[in-house]
C-alpha cells in the first residue's frame, strides 16, 4: 500500500510541474530580461559605432519620440475610457461607439508613421556602412520581438 501510495505521490508532483511550467512560461518566468531602454540605446551606439553627433543626435531624437509615445498611450487611454464607459449604459449609442473605436485607430495609425518617420530620419544620418549594419539589426529585432510581441514586459 505504502508503494502505491508513493508511486501516486510522485505522479502528481510531476503532472503539477508539468501543468505548471507551459504558466509560468506564459507569465514571463524564466524568460531573459529585456535590457532597459538606456542600455539598448547604448548597444546600438556601440554596434553602429556612432559619432559623438550621431550619438547627441540620437539621443535628442529618442527623449521626442518618448515624449509622444507618452502623450499618444494617454490620449488612447482617454478615448479607450470613453468607449468603456459608453459601453457600460444600457444602450450604447452606435455612432458613439464606432466613433470611439474610429479615434483610437486614428491615434494608433498617427503613432506608427512617426515611428516610420523616426526610424526614416535615423537612417539618414548614418553612413552607409551603419546603415547596413542597422538593417541587420532590425531584421534580427523582428526575427526575434516577434515572438514575444504578446508578452508585457
Amino acid at each position: 500500500m505504502g508503494f502505491k501510495k508513493m508511486i501516486c505521490g510522485i505522479l502528481t508532483v510531476l503532472l503539477v510541474v508539468a501543468l505548471a511550467s507551459p504558466s509560468l512560461a506564459w507569465w514571463g518566468w524564466g524568460k531573459p530580461e529585456r535590457p532597459r531602454h538606456e542600455k539598448r540605446i547604448e548597444m546600438i551606439s556601440r554596434r553602429l559605432k556612432l559619432t559623438d553627433e550621431q550619438k547627441k543626435r540620437f539621443l535628442v531624437h529618442q527623449e521626442e519620440m518618448k515624449k509622444a509615445m507618452r502623450a499618444n498611450r494617454r490620449k488612447v487611454r482617454e478615448a479607450g475610457d470613453k468607449l468603456k464607459a459608453e459601453l457600460k449604459k444600457d444602450e450604447p449609442d452606435r455612432r458613439t461607439v464606432h466613433a470611439r473605436i474610429n479615434e483610437i485607430n486614428e491615434l494608433r495609425r498617427k503613432m506608427q508613421i512617426r515611428r516610420m518617420d523616426s526610424l526614416l530620419d535615423l537612417r539618414r544620418s548614418l553612413s552607409p556602412e551603419q546603415r547596413e549594419k542597422f538593417r541587420g539589426m532590425l531584421g534580427s529585432l523582428r526575427e526575434n520581438g516577434s515572438r514575444d510581441r504578446h508578452r508585457k514586459d
